[in-house]
């Protein structure tokens, strides 16, 4: 299963994804999350696709910050100095 990782404004965002995950029966094998000052970086093992988590993360009221920089890799490797996509 592929890992991923993100930036959120604010752990009740994760804490919505996770909602989605759990609405769509979408397999969550395992989850970090780590504070960073007013940021909050979520790691993710899924069998979800990267489209299948935009697609949540759309539902999401406030999770452009989630949706911009979600990528494939770890808290270790992610890069979150720019926005992978625009939306």
């Amino acid at each position: 299963m592929p890992t991923y990782v993100l930036r959120a404004e604010a752990k009740c965002d994760v804490d919505q994804l996770l909602e989605q995950f759990a609405a769509t029966k979408r397999p969550i094998e395992k989850y970090s999350i780590a504070a960073e000052g007013f940021d909050v970086m979520f790691e993710l093992t899924t069998a979800a696709t990267l489209d299948e988590i935009l697609a949540m993360i759309m539902t999401v009221p406030d999770g452009h910050v989630m949706y911009r920089t979600v990528q494939e890799g770890t808290l270790a490797t992610g890069d979150f100095t720019d926005d992978q996509r625009v939306e």
